[in-house]
């Protein structure tokens, strides 16, 4: 019969921390091991989606000056712009369509 892993293990035995913690230092591990690019980016990403949740529950604020804050504000910026472009281009669709109709 085989043993339990350590995400198992600290699964039925421990706090959710534990879990992540054990979940972080495998998905750790994989990252290291994996040679696709298609499964890195899936690892990294849930990676960093653990280490979020182990922030929170550490209550751990992200400094706004590291790496990852600092993307997050560009593309928060770059999404914000790409809506004002949206909007602009739909109120000139808009004010087409009611330019024709009038006519």
């Amino acid at each position: 019969m085989a043993t339990d892993g350590p995400i198992l293990t600290a699964s039925r035995t421990g706090t959710r921390r534990d879990a992540l913690v054990a979940l972080r230092d495998r998905l750790a591990s994989a990252l290291d091991e994996t040679r696709s690019g298609r499964d890195l980016a899936a690892l990294a990403r849930r990676y960093v989606d653990t280490l979020a949740d182990l922030a929170e529950i550490d209550g751990e604020t992200p400094s706004p000056d590291t790496p990852l804050a600092q993307l997050r504000r560009e593309r928060t910026a770059r999404g914000a712009m790409v809506n004002d472009e949206r909007s602009i281009s739909d109120l000139t669709t808009r004010a087409r369509y009611a330019a024709r109709r009038r006519l």
